[in-house]
């Protein structure tokens, strides 16, 4: 119950979509842009398509691209650790509880004697 309904867990899977949708956007930029333009003018009429394509750009997208997967690895790494927080977390208040019973049943017990 804890991991499906903690807070930082749900806020974790969101982000994770979050750097993956990141890591796709850097990827664009290896991709050609196509543009297109229509004008219709008074005079006459405008028209053009123009299409773009980096040919080289000193790996700059190429490092984007593995500084956001990169990203979204640690983001991964953090969200484990947020899960085995949260296991941990509940471990140590289960224990606390029954340990916190035992004593008191202890003391119940010895003033009964």
């Amino acid at each position: 119950m804890a991991l499906a309904n903690h807070p930082t867990l749900q806020m974790a899977r969101p982000a994770a979509e979050i750097m993956q949708a990141k890591i796709e956007g850097e990827r664009s930029g290896l991709y050609p842009k196509a543009t297109a333009r229509f004008v219709v003018a008074f005079v006459g009429t405008e028209s053009g398509v123009s299409l773009q394509q980096h040919i080289w750009d000193f790996r700059q997208t190429q490092h984007r691209i593995e500084a956001s997967r990169a990203e979204a690895q640690a983001s991964g790494f953090g969200q484990t650790a947020q899960r085995e927080d949260v296991i941990l977390n509940v471990k140590v208040t289960y224990y606390t509880v029954f340990i916190q019973q035992l004593v008191k049943t202890d003391a119940q017990l010895h003033d009964a004697c």
